[in-house]
């Protein structure tokens, strides 16, 4: 049994403490406009993980405020973001810590016409973040995915979940709801996904939650 901290900050940025290791995935402006992000009181994290670079998953300035804030923290991504850093003067690398690990997850077709490369990333063999994508296999026991995409479907995500069937999922890209719709929502996809063994774990802003899986 394995024992995380999942902590949901705004949209699909996600904080993961496992053992000794923790990761911060996808810091993008929802969460850097945040008044209750606090960098003082925020653990450093060991890596930043980030799946591609849209604004919503990468703002620069907060990349630029973490690496001011956690000088030893890595910053792990694809090639593509990674060049996105460099011409902003902050170092990435593109190979994983023998505690994370990427997997093939290309981004879904948008409205407005970007695909950026996304690529999702296991943290600690159990946490998976997809960022922009339904099109992968990977399904650890504990799986952050998103609900209401522009570029997708609370159906969509529903029906992915019970083909990979992971023991928990935090809903992630939801950032257009408030907190009424949010509530709506996730109580009744909580009640499909029961129904396959799956439990939805629908955080609030900043809210964490401990969880054994295994």
């Amino acid at each position: 049994m394995a024992t995380l901290i999942i902590q949901k900050l705004a949209d699909s940025c996600v904080r993961v403490d496992i053992g000794d290791h923790s990761a911060l995935i996808d810091p993008g402006f929802y969460t850097w406009e945040q008044d209750a992000l606090d960098l003082t009181s925020m653990p450093a994290p060991d890596r930043l993980l980030i799946t591609h670079n849209h604004p919503d998953h990468l703002s620069i300035e907060f990349v630029e405020a973490l690496v001011a804030a956690y000088p030893s923290m890595v910053i792990e991504t694809n090639e593509e973001v990674a060049a996105d850093l460099a011409d902003a003067g902050i170092g990435a690398i593109t190979e994983s810590a023998d505690w994370t690990a990427q997997f093939t997850a290309p981004h879904e077709p948008t409205p407005m016409g970007s695909q950026p490369h996304n690529v999702g990333f296991v943290v600690g063999g159990v946490f998976a973040h997809p960022g922009d994508s339904y099109t992968f296999d990977a399904a650890p026991s504990l799986l952050a995915l998103p609900f209401l995409p522009p570029w997708g479907s609370t159906t969509e995500a529903v029906t992915l979940a019970k083909r990979l069937r992971p023991q928990y999922i935090v809903p992630i890209h939801d950032w257009y709801l408030e907190q009424r719709g949010k509530g709506w929502l996730y109580g009744s996809v909580k009640r499909v996904l029961a129904e396959e063994g799956i439990t939805l774990l629908a955080l609030d802003d900043f809210e964490a939650v401990s969880v054994e899986v295994g």
